[in-house]
């Protein structure tokens, strides 16, 4: 009788120990969690100085190797595509964008110039859209359609920029839009002058 009630005294103190928690894993986890709130925090902000900008596997998405607060980050990001239809008739329908003012290169004369915004996968998809628009006499032509996708980033962003106050917060690994960031002067906000003594670049 004494034998079988300390089998199950020993089977119940094997029950309650599995069921317990391990302390330094609970430690660990919300240690992990904390982590990337952090993380959150310096993004949405700190200022971030951008190093390099690496083209992901996706069309229209970018790698960028930002410093900020003294930490190197890889952050997504989402590049459209941008660029500009002169027609002599309105166009409202098959690409929709604003219609805006900006000088031509050559000279050439501005009718009715639209800006067009669309992802980079749409804008591989209706290529060929492009195309019969330039067969079109009504349109006189479509400019900035080759230019790089980083040249956008670089003009709009610069090498220093913020996360504006209204954008949405968001997971680490979620890719950021260049229309939530905000370019800053190196007056306003300094470039890599104290933050890391050295970079290594591999190629």
């Amino acid at each position: 009788l004494c034998s079988i009630q300390s089998s199950k005294a020993t089977h119940h103190s094997l029950k309650q120990a599995g069921n317990s928690t391990n302390p330094k894993q609970s430690q660990g986890r919300a240690g992990v969690g904390s982590y990337f709130k952090r993380h959150e925090l310096v993004l949405t902000r700190c200022h971030w100085e951008i190093i390099q900008l690496v083209p992901a596997s996706k069309p229209g998405q970018f790698n960028a190797w930002a410093v900020v607060e003294g930490v190197m980050c890889k952050i997504p990001l989402t590049v459209p595509r941008v660029f500009y239809l002169n027609s002599k008739a309105p166009i409202t329908e098959e690409f929709p964008g604003r219609r805006v003012n900006k000088s031509l290169p050559h000279g050439r004369h501005t009718h009715n110039l639209i800006e067009v915004i669309i992802d980079e996968e749409q804008f591989r998809a209706e290529s060929k859209k492009l195309a019969a628009h330039l067969a079109d006499p009504e349109v006189e032509g479509i400019y900035e359609t080759r230019l790089p996708l980083e040249f956008n980033v670089v003009a709009q962003i610069g090498c220093v920029c913020k996360v504006d106050k209204a954008a949405k917060k968001r997971s680490v690994l979620d890719a950021w839009s260049l229309n939530e960031l905000h370019m800053k002067t190196t007056t306003e906000c300094g470039y890599l002058e104290s933050s890391i003594a050295f970079f290594y670049l591999y190629h």
